[in-house]
């Protein structure tokens, strides 16, 4: 299989070749995804890392009820969990070599600033985080990071946006590659290295060492990266609470434990002025 995941499959080509497909688990959410996606991929380059699309089917009448994307086979697995330190200096080396071809947007990929993204979800976690939590020292101190995260966080790369292990094939032969290109933004050349060693930090990996180190992060201001779990913890905590999708069963549990990790793994900030969340 290309993937794990619900809603992808393996099959075979006229030719007898093997491929691999995606298609929508839930129709109308997911057409969208899955043709945002399709278009994305058009317009990478090779060395983004991202598996080369290969065709898309869609209703002969037109209407967008449904499409199939087709990928070549790739004989390879998902990170292994907990995470191995091979698995992730494989991929983090990756996004090393990818962040060149991604510094800018290619032609044609038009694609939204990383601040106009967060902008209209930064107004739903402060009212939502207000609601259930109050005006805690914690949920300030959070959401002053948050904000922050727009103007720290900015950029010009191709940034994936939801960089983790299930959306991360690693080859047989070493090579890693990044599926599910939904919605990425412009921002930040580090953002995806912090956002995939989120849960390697939780399984337990030194992942201060790899950020104090690697070439994406190690002259990033410790702020910033504050900034952005700032965000991905409202992002988290908040998105935790809502509906269970049918396709997704575990998606809010998986939510609830990255908001945890998040919250350990940085945000010095935060915990300074208050000890703990839960103050």
């Amino acid at each position: 299989m290309q993937r794990r995941q619900a809603g992808r499959s393996a099959g075979c080509n006229d030719d007898g070749g093997r491929i691999g497909s995606s298609r929508p688990a839930e129709a109308a959410e997911a057409t969208d995804r899955f043709g945002n996606q399709a278009r994305n991929l058009r317009l990478l380059p090779p060395e983004s890392g991202a598996v080369p699309l290969l065709w898309t089917i869609t209703p002969h009448d037109g209407t967008d009820e449904w499409i199939v994307l087709g990928f070549p086979y790739v004989a390879g697995h998902p990170p292994r969990r907990p995470w191995r330190p091979a698995e992730l200096r494989l991929t983090t080396e990756r996004l090393a070599d990818a962040a060149p071809a991604l510094a800018t947007a290619p032609p044609g990929l038009d694609l939204q600033p990383f601040d106009a993204a967060t902008e209209a979800e930064f107004a739903e976690w402060t009212t939502r985080l207000h609601s259930r939590d109050g005006r805690t020292p914690w949920v300030e101190a959070v959401l002053t990071l948050a904000a922050e995260s727009s103007e720290r966080c900015r950029g010009t790369a191709v940034v994936h946006g939801d960089l983790r292990d299930d959306n991360v094939i690693v080859g047989d032969d070493g090579t890693v590659w990044i599926c599910d290109w939904n919605w990425p933004v412009l921002g930040a050349p580090w953002l995806d290295l912090v956002t995939v060693v989120i849960a390697a930090h939780g399984d337990g990996l030194d992942t201060d060492a790899v950020l104090a180190d690697h070439v994406l992060t190690r002259d990033v201001d410790p702020r910033s990266i504050d900034a952005w779990l700032g965000a991905l913890w409202c992002y988290f905590t908040t998105r935790m609470e809502d509906e269970v999708p049918h396709g997704s069963p575990h998606l809010r549990d998986h939510q609830a434990w990255m908001a945890d990790v998040t919250c350990v793994m940085g945000m010095p900030y935060a915990r300074s002025l208050v000890g703990s969340r839960s103050t």
